[in-house]
């Protein structure tokens, strides 16, 4: 479902939707091309153009499976579907082209209009293709019905001719077989989108989960982070503290060693003079001696 919503994802879908359809549509058309060849075989009388306009059909879904194939899928999600989109205004004037000479009632031909209009939905990616086909389809239908009431062009319906009416009968049974194999892809893709959607629920819910569990495990980091930046800051306090201390201390041990390193002065001071006292003693003996003797003489 995500790759979807990318430019890839995109392309990638409106080929896939492309493919299916045209596979439907070679089905359908081959089915009516046999069926109205077979008419044609046992001589009931069918319009030549009618199986000319099926054949233009199976040629213009030929072209759009192998451009779809070969061109489409390497181009541009708006070229892409601007090409389908091209594709799909032909096949709309065959279709016209197709009421007027198969001489259908009203009804039946709105009926396959609006058929056309919701396959056109389920084709492209880009929806303002189907909404320009809708409005295409109603302004043909409303001018074809215009041209049909004021006898511009000679249409009317004509029960009273049985091969045509096998023919519509034909065609009724071919569209009921198409609307069929839609009924089945639109069931396809509701439950493709159920099954994304409990995809989805079952993401959120795990994405849910893990974000509980992110909120927890943040929690406890939160916790763990506020009781070591409790303990930081307790050994912070206890480091600034001692530090306070060991300063304190460094400064009383700067004191008493200027206290010892005064005495160690005093002491060498006193050494020195004690010296020098001896000396002076000494010498002060020595003159004593001398004159001791010299009063002796």
């Amino acid at each position: 479902m995500e790759e979807i919503l990318t430019p890839e994802g995109e392309l990638k879908e409106l080929i896939r939707n492309i493919h299916i359809a045209n596979r439907v549509c070679l089905i359908l058309f081959s089915v009516l091309l046999i069926f109205s060849l077979l008419l044609k075989w046992q001589e009931i009388e069918i319009p030549w153009i009618i199986i000319e306009i099926l054949i233009l059909f199976l040629f213009i879904n030929v072209l759009s499976e192998y451009l779809a194939g070969y061109i489409w899928s390497k181009q541009t999600v708006i070229l892409a579907n601007f090409g389908y989109f091209i594709i799909q205004l032909i096949e709309v004037l065959a279709l016209f082209l197709g009421f007027y000479f198969l001489q259908t009632i009203f009804f039946s031909e709105i009926t396959l209009l609006t058929i056309f209009i919701i396959f056109s939905y389920f084709v492209f990616t880009r929806r303002i293709y189907p909404q320009l086909i809708a409005f295409i389809c109603v302004i043909g239908y409303i001018a074809f019905g215009l041209l049909t009431r004021f006898k511009i062009l000679d249409y009317y319906p004509r029960y009273q001719n049985p091969s045509l009416f096998i023919a519509n009968i034909s065609w009724a049974i071919g569209f009921l077989i198409c609307l069929a194999f839609y009924g089945d892809i639109l069931s396809k893709k509701l439950r493709d989108a159920i099954e994304n959607l409990k995809t989805k629920t079952s993401q959120l819910y795990q994405r849910e989960k893990l974000l509980h569990q992110k909120e927890k495990e943040l929690e406890e980091s939160k916790a763990i982070w506020e009781k070591e930046t409790e303990v930081k800051t307790k050994e912070t306090r206890d480091l600034t503290e001692n530090f306070d201390q060991m300063k304190q201390k460094e400064e009383e041990l700067q004191e008493k060693i200027g206290e010892l390193e005064i005495v160690r002065k005093l002491a060498i001071g006193r050494e020195l003079k004690m010296i020098q006292l001896k000396q002076e003693i000494k010498k002060l003996e020595e003159e004593l001696g001398k004159c001791q003797k010299r009063a002796e003489k």
